[in-house]
């Protein structure tokens, strides 16, 4: 319920107020506030990410936990 209502309150251009919202951009502000830490320790932050893994030749990862 709470996504569906903030999704159409985001394309109405309303303020989207569920917990999930406010849970969600107090986690990406965080994020954003430990990367600009990094960057005033002189951590160099990459510009482009890094590559992707090649897929796995076998899909098959069930284990016989017995």
């Amino acid at each position: 319920y709470c996504v569906w209502t903030d999704g159409l309150n985001a394309l109405l251009g309303k303020e989207m107020t569920s917990d999930y919202t406010k849970t969600d951009m107090d986690t990406l502000l965080s994020m954003e506030m430990k990367l600009r830490l990094l960057d005033l320790e002189n951590i160099q932050i990459p510009e482009a990410p890094p590559p992707i893994p090649k897929e796995p030749s076998n899909y098959d990862f069930v284990y016989d936990c017995n």
